[in-house]
């Protein structure tokens, strides 16, 4: 009998390493004809449904959902660029299949109540008439790849078959569902300072492109850009002095239309003569973190943002979101992060 208790123990344990790995979550995205999804890795999902592509009237609406049992959805309409010669309507109301939901705010963002998401969700799973505007004029949200969005959150975050699954609601207990995961934590040893550039034709400058291109050949072995590479000729090197004591050197890797790309090498203090060049491309750095934004065509509409913590060895990726598809949004929707962090300064750390 003894044997038999210590051997159910066993199993017990087992299993609960077993439910406790499967709650990891692994950022995504997913795009179905209008609708667009992106899931970070602690389980929060985004699903953005957009007008028709040639709509002269872009309108957006983004439905958010955190992991874990039963958790509640909140929502907000975008309202974009409006193309066409067509006025404007004087004021906004959520519509489905022609009911009003509700005013909306006359803003450009305008957040959802309870019950115009809980309305929007009903009609998920099938082709319903979305729109917002006035009683005389509405912009229309196309409703086309909706359901294979939501049945894929549903998947995502563990939720088939349950009472709180958006599109397929079944019978299984709701405390099954994983509950959200904890973002990693990185220690911030970048300190607070900024890039400033190097006087070219100074001493100093003339040192660090004698560093930079002896040790061109040592450090591109595993980059695919080009960065890793400094011609003779003259460019803008700029430097900062990190936390510990180590310098982080840019210099400019590439330019086009409305874009641009820093190369980034690190010099220990302990080897002021080798520059280590960083695998990652940047646009700026500022509190201790890289950032390389990109802007994915001229209106502005759609940008995405990648962020690198210095750890004090070396960057590690703190964040990554896009501000959705490229549908006519000012700025886009709010970030739609697949990787997220939490950064903690160095004197922060308890």
């Amino acid at each position: 009998m003894r044997r038999c208790h210590w051997l159910a123990v066993l199993i017990g344990f087992v299993s609960v390493v077993i439910t406790d790995a499967a709650q990891a979550f692994e950022g995504m995205s997913f795009n179905h004809k209008d609708w667009l999804l992106v899931c970070d890795n602690t389980g929060t999902c985004r699903a953005v449904g957009y007008a028709q592509e040639d709509s002269e009237h872009p309108v957006a609406v983004m439905l958010t959902r955190a992991a874990g049992p039963d958790t509640r959805v909140t929502g907000k309409i975008y309202l974009g660029m409006t193309f066409g010669d067509d006025p404007s309507p004087t004021s906004f109301s959520l519509y489905i299949n022609g009911k009003n939901f509700g005013a909306l705010s006359n803003t450009p963002n305008s957040v959802l109540t309870d019950k115009q998401v809980n309305a929007l969700l009903a009609v998920m799973a099938h082709k319903a008439r979305i729109t917002v505007g006035d009683a005389q004029r509405q912009w229309s949200i196309s409703a086309a790849g909706s359901s294979a969005v939501f049945r894929k959150m549903d998947e995502f975050q563990g939720r088939l078959q349950t009472p709180s699954a958006i599109i397929v609601k079944g019978h299984r207990d709701e405390m099954t569902v994983p509950p959200a995961a904890l973002p990693p934590q990185i220690i911030n040893y970048g300190g607070r300072g900024k890039l400033t550039q190097v006087a070219e034709g100074s001493l100093r400058y003339k040192q660090l492109l004698q560093i930079l291109q002896r040790n061109d050949d040592a450090n591109g072995d595993n980059d695919d850009s080009g960065c890793d590479s400094v011609s003779d000729e003259q460019q803008e090197i700029s430097t900062v002095t990190l936390a510990n004591g180590t310098e982080l050197v840019t210099t400019l890797c590439w330019m086009a239309a409305y874009n641009y790309g820093l190369a980034v090498w690190l010099i220990e203090p302990a080897h002021p003569d080798k520059a280590i060049f960083q695998n990652v491309e940047a646009t700026d750095f500022r509190d201790g973190v890289l950032q390389n934004d990109f802007k994915a065509r001229g209106l502005g509409d759609c940008w995405s943002r990648d962020s690198w913590v210095f750890d004090g060895k070396g960057f590690q990726r703190s964040g990554s979101f896009s501000t959705g598809e490229c549908r006519g949004i000012p700025g886009g929707v709010d970030p739609m992060p697949d990787w997220v962090t939490q950064v903690v300064e160095a004197k922060e750390k308890s």
